[in-house]
């Protein structure tokens, strides 16, 4: 951990030091989505830059940055539904489990 603290975080010694390891996890929590978001930045833009290029060349003018190259994080998970409510024939069955 002192590596990934000093070297690859930057933090100094002093800072590392008055750390307890929960802070220093939500420290590196915070430090991996800033780079994930820094990376995902650069991939973006040159997604752009590729779709920019390939404007000219495609019959269909209305291709999307997604069309270019898709990326895990343009793919939205599908939202939970709801759970169903019960019948009244689930709960008669529960109610005579417990008779």
């Amino acid at each position: 951990m002192l590596g990934v603290g000093l070297g690859v975080i930057g933090l100094t010694l002093s800072d590392f030091d008055a750390l307890t390891p929960p802070e220093f996890a939500s420290v590196y929590e915070q430090w991996e989505e800033l780079q994930e978001s820094i990376m995902q930045g650069e991939w973006n833009r040159a997604r752009f830059l590729a779709r920019f290029f390939l404007l000219p060349h495609c019959k269909d003018q209305n291709i999307t940055l997604q069309d270019v190259q898709e990326f895990w994080w343009d793919v939205k998970e599908p939202k939970k539904s709801a759970p169903k409510p019960s019948s009244r024939e689930a709960f008669e069955k529960a109610v005579e489990k417990f008779k």
